[in-house]
């Protein structure tokens, strides 16, 4: 039997609900892809690169103009950062990404996208015509990686009617993820303006039932793909750390939702951080780790097509784009 989290408050439950709140008032803008001197040709809203055995395509569901409100704590600091980058009109603008990896014996799909959630109205949910656009079909996706069970990251894995759309993938999972969101006590917790987003997880994860492997951390999930918590953002938040041969690449997923201020004032709050100390302290220990190794990082709200490091400069951290 499993223990589940017990010292989360109804306060940090209704973060949620106000995030919830607040996006639901944004319209959704377009992003563009960049290009990189290996850069495979691919539509627009989609680019790939090879890492290891895997090419990796960049898959853009599309961008959040997410509100200033979202992020709290050290207020005149963020709001100097904004007007610094030219962010300061009130939105900042956060891509939702996926990523497709391939190799000679896998097509393997990290997180899903909005799929056909109509949350924010159009200009969501490109996932699958990215699919496509690489030449694959959703029948030929053998495993689905889901760093957490948020709307932008599980929406796609069921289609309008509620019915799978990945029928021979395997759903992989952190172990304490899955539970958090099917435990009938955590949702009962929440407020209701919050209940939303467990029962969108639980539908997901009961249609996948017969295709779900939830893992431990520090597991192997696919060849030369690990699975490590990362928690804070939810309790089973997870990042991934992909082989590249002779240097790996992390998949840091909701770690930061704007790089220029995560990076610069990693201690402020988010609003979808459903435990937001936890979420600093895991913040910090990640970057610190980055930083040292110079690490190529590969993230969700990452500026399209995702990659960049985290470097550390004058003991500040500065997020930097990258191309591989």
């Amino acid at each position: 039997m499993h223990s589940q989290p017990s010292n989360l408050s109804r306060r940090q439950f209704g973060g949620i609900a106000v995030a919830t709140a607040a996006l639901s008032s944004l319209l959704p803008s377009r992003a563009s892809g960049e290009e990189s001197k290996n850069a495979i040709q691919a539509p627009k809203g989609m680019l790939q690169t090879q890492w290891g055995d895997y090419t990796i395509t960049s898959l853009l569901d599309g961008v959040i103009p997410m509100k200033r409100e979202l992020f709290s704590g050290r207020d005149k600091e963020v709001d100097s950062i904004l007007e610094q980058i030219g962010q300061s009109g009130g939105t900042l603008p956060s891509p939702i990404s996926a990523f497709l990896l391939t190799s000679a014996k896998h097509n393997i799909l990290i997180d899903s996208g909005f799929g056909a959630l109509d949350m924010f109205g159009p200009g969501f949910g490109n996932v699958l015509n990215g699919l496509y656009a690489a030449g694959l079909t959703p029948e030929k996706i053998d495993k689905v990686i889901i760093t957490h069970a948020h709307p932008d990251h599980i929406g796609g894995m069921l289609s309008k009617d509620g019915n799978v759309v990945f029928p021979n993938a395997e759903l992989i999972i952190a172990e304490k993820e899955a539970q958090f969101w099917n435990s009938k006590a955590m949702m009962e917790k929440a407020p209701d303006s919050a209940k939303g987003v467990f029962q969108l997880a639980q539908k997901v994860l009961g249609t996948y039932k017969n295709q779900m492997n939830q893992v431990a951390s520090g597991k192997e999930v696919a060849p030369g793909i690990q699975l490590d918590l990362s928690p804070g953002h939810t309790p089973g938040h997870s990042i991934l750390t992909i082989d590249g041969g002779d240097k790996p690449l992390k998949m840091i997923a909701d770690t930061l939702h704007n790089c220029e201020l995560h990076t610069a004032l990693p201690d402020i709050a988010f609003a979808f951080d459903l435990d937001p100390k936890q979420a600093v302290a895991a913040r910090i220990k990640l970057f610190d780790q980055l930083s040292a190794d110079k690490a190529l990082v590969l993230g969700s709200h990452v500026h399209f097509p995702g990659y960049g490091r985290i470097l550390k400069v004058n003991n500040a951290y500065r997020f930097i784009t990258a191309t591989i």
